[in-house]
């Protein structure tokens, strides 16, 4: 997996609102964009995490 660092631009008030929700969610600014766009990105279907409770292996029925 790659990582891709992109620039945002955003407008006065938007910042504000993302650092105080950053601060609300105990994450850092950049952190907190992130999982905002990962969110959208899911609840959209473009996005799909894995499911955590899937191990790979059938087990016995």
């Amino acid at each position: 997996m790659s990582i891709v660092k992109i620039k945002i631009l955003l407008e006065q008030p938007e910042f504000e609102a993302l650092v105080k929700l950053s601060r609300l969610d105990l994450r850092a600014p950049d952190e907190q964009a992130r999982y905002i766009l990962r969110q959208e990105l899911a609840r959209r279907g473009l996005l799909i995490f894995p499911d955590p409770n899937q191990t790979g292996s059938q087990s016995d029925e």
